[in-house]
């Protein structure tokens, strides 16, 4: 016999019995509520949400026109810091069909950074950084090489134009300098 909408218990489709998916579709009551606040809290304590990750994703989804190239990272393996650094270094390689892009960003205190790069083949470009709080804006040299020599630190995106188009041929996805 099927029960009229809200009048007894309702089953999923497909239970076995009466009693199983009693609550499918039921509204929640005090008990579920408190159910849901426990699991919550167990879960913010074991495995909390980073701190910044809602503001880089939104910075990360930021539109840009549909025929941009995305740079995708390349896998690298980890190399070691210069023997003479002094604070954090990495590398990352980006790369699409047409473009490599290999930047070096250098922690220089707890809100710069400074982005070393070049590009390959070594054509002229426009490149803009944008940050979470400015934009900033380079050119290659003839040999391809870029620098942000004072950059904040926080989320950012690189996008590459040619000289004299408006429309980027490539962007990076967000990155955390």
């Amino acid at each position: 016999m099927t029960e009229p909408p809200g009048d007894g218990p309702r089953n999923v489709p497909g239970g076995d019995s009466p009693d199983e998916g009693l609550l499918a579709g039921a509204p929640l009551d005090l008990d579920d509520s408190h159910l849901l606040d426990e699991i919550r809290r167990l879960y913010t304590a074991a495995d909390p949400v980073p701190p910044g990750l809602a503001a880089l994703s939104r910075f990360a989804m930021d539109p840009h026109p549909g025929d941009v190239h995305l740079l995708r990272p390349r896998n690298e393996p980890a190399l070691p810091a210069a023997v003479r650094a002094t604070g954090d270094l990495r590398t990352v390689t980006f790369e699409t069909p047409d473009l490599t892009i290999v930047v070096t960003i250098a922690v220089l205190d707890d809100t710069t950074a400074r982005l070393d790069g070049w590009t390959a083949p070594a054509t002229p470009h426009h490149l803009t950084l944008r940050t979470s709080s400015t934009t900033l804006t380079t050119a290659t040299d003839p040999l391809g090489r870029f620098l942000f020599e004072r950059t904040p630190r926080g989320p950012a995106q690189l996008t590459v134009h040619r000289p004299g188009e408006e429309t980027p041929v490539a962007v990076s996805p967000a990155l955390v300098l």
